[in-house]
C-alpha cells in the first residue's frame, strides 16, 4: 500500500469515529445540527436526514424505532456514510478525479434509469401481479404513480439516483487509484 493510499485509509477512519460520537444526542435534531466536519466540510442533520430515511425505510422494520439507541445507530450509519463520501469527493478533488467525460455521466445516468424502471416494475409485478397489459391506460397509470410515490416516500426518486450514481463513479476512480499498486498474494489470502 502507497504512502497516499494508507494516509486515504486513515482519514477514512478517523472520520468515522469523530462523527458517530456526535449521533448519541435526543430523538429530535434541527436540521442545522452539526454532526461532523471533514476538513472544510460541514456535515449537518440535513446532510444525512434522507439517508437515514432511507435505511428506516429499507430496514426499519426489523428494529423497534422508538427506542433511542435503534434511531441512535441508523444515525449512525447515515452520517458514517455520509463522512465516507465526503472523504472520498475531497480526495477525488485533490487528485483531480472529480471530472467525469460527457460519457461516463451518460453511462452512469443510463445505469440510474435502468436500475430505477427495474424497481418500479419489482413494485408493480409485486403489488400487481394480475395487471396485464391488457390493462386500462388509466390503472397502469395509477399503479405506476403508486411506485413512484411509495419510492419517493423512501426517499429515492429517478433525479436522485441519477446524481448519486454519478457520485459512485467518482468514488469508482478514487477506489482505482487507491487500489492500483495493490497486489494480493496467495500468501496475503
Amino acid at each position: 500500500m502507497t504512502k497516499k493510499q494508507k494516509l486515504v485509509s486513515l482519514l477514512l477512519c478517523a472520520c468515522m469515529l469523530l462523527g458517530t460520537s456526535a449521533l448519541a444526542q435526543t430523538t429530535e435534531l434541527a436540521s442545522d445540527t452539526l454532526l461532523a466536519t471533514v476538513g472544510e466540510d460541514s456535515i449537518t442533520w440535513a446532510d444525512i436526514q434522507n439517508s437515514y430515511n432511507g435505511y428506516v425505510a429499507s430496514y426499519g422494520a426489523y428494529y423497534d424505532m422508538t427506542q433511542q439507541s435503534n434511531i441512535d445507530l441508523f444515525r449512525a450509519v447515515a452520517l458514517d456514510n455520509i463522512v465516507t463520501e465526503t472523504v472520498m469527493m475531497q480526495k477525488a478533488k485533490e487528485f483531480g478525479l472529480d471530472q467525469l467525460t460527457e460519457e461516463e455521466i451518460a453511462s452512469a445516468q443510463a445505469t440510474a434509469d435502468a436500475d430505477w424502471d427495474s424497481a418500479l416494475q419489482s413494485y408493480l409485478s409485486y403489488y400487481y401481479s394480475d395487471m396485464t397489459s391488457d390493462a386500462p391506460q388509466e390503472e397502469r397509470t395509477a399503479a405506476l404513480a403508486e411506485a413512484e410515490a411509495y419510492y419517493n416516500d423512501a426517499g429515492y426518486s429517478l433525479e436522485i439516483l441519477r446524481t448519486n450514481y454519478v457520485r459512485y463513479a467518482i468514488f469508482n476512480k478514487v477506489e482505482q487509484m487507491m487500489l492500483q499498486d495493490v497486489v494480493v498474494t496467495d500468501e496475503d489470502v
